[in-house]
């Protein structure tokens, strides 16, 4: 009978194994980071919508929050900092114009002024909600 033999020898499996905890713990860190960013600036998302002018509300429905590689409206980000990123913004394309005016039109800022006034109350939402979602691991 003619057959072929394989030996092997497997090593390395310690770091292979440590390598994939890591790998999952980093995935995990990341959407935990990322649900603790969508939670706190859903507020952020309600008093940018209350500052932006309503002619037919379009602009002011646009207004979401967003993660880049989950959201359409969020891709638009020119720079991609690395890390976790949620992107508040307006898909509308008339939105810019409002914001920042053009050679006719004044701007009407909307998301700028929000962010401004959000800042601290953003940052203290965010770190509880991270509290909480660390706390149920």
């Amino acid at each position: 009978m003619i057959g072929t033999t394989v030996d092997a020898e497997t090593t390395g499996l310690a770091d292979l194994d440590r390598e994939l905890s890591a790998l999952e713990n980093r995935l995990l860190g990341e959407e935990l980071m990322r649900e603790a960013m969508m939670e706190a600036a859903g507020p952020l998302v309600a008093l940018a919508r209350a500052k932006a002018k309503r002619l037919t509300g379009a602009i002011a429905d646009s207004i979401r929050a967003g993660h880049p590689r989950h959201d359409v409206s969020a891709r638009r980000a020119k720079t991609l900092p690395k890390g976790t990123l949620v992107v508040v913004g307006a898909s509308s394309p008339a939105a810019r114009f409002l914001e920042r005016g053009t050679f006719r039109q004044a701007p009407q800022p909307f998301l700028r002024p929000a962010v401004e006034q959000d800042r601290d109350a953003l940052k203290a939402r965010f770190a509880a909600a991270l509290r909480r979602r660390l706390a149920t691991l």
